[in-house]
């Protein structure tokens, strides 16, 4: 197969063709891999929130339990003191290892600084509440009274931490909520824009390749007519010299019998 310019422009062009829907995959292969790091981001933060809230109840029944042994001590329920006290220490232990879970699974430095915080201050709050405790197995309902409030304020800070662990916690969902829609409005502006900077490159191109090829046609065109030309002109000086070699052999010949008449005539004279 013979390959001409036009057939060459042509392949440059679908091969600018290839070359801008390859770059369209990309961006929406790119732009797939953001939302899925958006979405893996949002499956880990989603699980923190549900630790944080998880914290939030385990510090409450917390402090539900240890308010419940001055009621136990006032009734002198020692049963109902030492289940009491089994209570509190898994509600101690389990909000302990939500805190750590916390800790160990968020990104952020500061939530991660809070959690350790919180872990800290839950145990601080434990070593009062375990104060009263002691006072209610004594049935001494009135001293382990006098001690809630000290334990309350502990608690307050727990709470506090928590309360500044959620809004953390629902800020960066947030953030992560507006990042996705920015990134995938961000990514639908630049496949739309790369799409039509495809048609108006192909557009261009198709226009200056048919150009060119009308271009080099009618040159072609011209050539072989002037060709054509050239070769007819060619044909007839070649018929005009024929045609004087022929008129001169012609006269060539009568002058050769008129010479050879002159002889005969000047040989019959000079007899």
């Amino acid at each position: 197969m013979q390959w001409t310019i036009g057939k060459k422009l042509y392949s440059c062009l679908g091969l600018l063709g290839i070359v801008i829907m390859l770059m369209i995959t990309g961006g929406m292969y790119s732009q797939r891999q953001i939302g899925r790091s958006i979405e893996e981001l949002s499956a880990k933060a989603i699980p923190n929130l549900q630790r944080a809230a998880d914290m939030k109840f385990l510090a409450e029944a917390y402090r539900s339990a240890n308010r419940y042994n001055v009621i136990l001590a006032a009734q002198r329920d020692s049963d109902g003191l030492g289940k009491n006290r089994k209570k509190m220490d898994g509600l101690h232990a389990q909000f302990n290892q939500r805190a750590e879970e916390l800790g160990d699974h968020t990104g952020l430095e500061d939530v991660r600084n809070l959690a350790e915080q919180a872990v800290a201050g839950m145990n601080d709050f434990d070593a009062k509440c375990m104060e009263i405790a002691r006072l209610s197995a004594a049935f001494k309902a009135s001293d382990a009274a006098a001690q809630i409030p000290v334990a309350a304020a502990s608690g307050n800070k727990v709470q506090a931490i928590e309360d500044k662990i959620a809004e953390r916690l629902a800020a960066q969902m947030t953030a992560v909520e507006a990042d996705a829609g920015s990134q995938e409005r961000r990514g639908t502006t630049i496949l739309a824009s790369l799409a039509m900077l495809q048609f108006l490159v192909l557009g261009l191109a198709a226009y200056v390749v048919r150009t060119v090829v009308r271009t080099l046609t009618n040159a072609s065109v011209n050539l072989r007519s002037g060709g054509e030309q050239v070769s007819s002109a060619a044909g007839q000086v070649a018929a005009s010299a024929q045609t004087l070699s022929q008129g001169a052999t012609e006269q060539a010949a009568s002058l050769e019998e008129t010479s050879a008449s002159m002889e005969e005539m000047a040989s019959m004279t000079r007899q």
